[in-house]
């Protein structure tokens, strides 16, 4: 008995074949040099480059920004222990000495 020949998914789109690769519609579109994706034309814009998702996320890098009330910034090292299992037990347990810093950055502005 003769066997099927394996088969195997599209590198691209998941779509079964008998060979291995890209099939015929993925192996045409137009591929974004950053993640390598074969993507339809759509997801590029006008200029060919990079693929609309790349572009966004280039985007996001470059505009990270922190902004501050004030331009106040304070580090300040609160301990941490045993108890200290939630976010919520944390910031309730050094609550106080997050006002205090608070307080006195308050009292340097007046």
């Amino acid at each position: 008995m003769d066997q099927p020949p394996p088969h195997e998914e599209c590198t691209n789109c998941g779509l079964i074949m008998v060979n291995s690769g890209f099939c015929r519609r993925c192996v045409t579109l137009p591929q974004c040099p950053v993640c390598k994706r074969r993507l339809p034309s759509n997801a590029f814009d006008a200029v060919p480059g990079n693929c609309q998702a790349c572009d966004r996320k280039n985007r996001k890098k470059l505009q990270k920004t922190r902004h501050a009330i004030d331009n106040i910034v304070a580090e300040v090292n609160l301990p941490t222990d045993d108890t200290d299992t939630t976010y919520e037990r944390f910031i309730t347990r050094n609550a106080l000495d997050i006002l205090e810093v608070m307080d006195e950055h308050i009292k340097m502005k007046k």
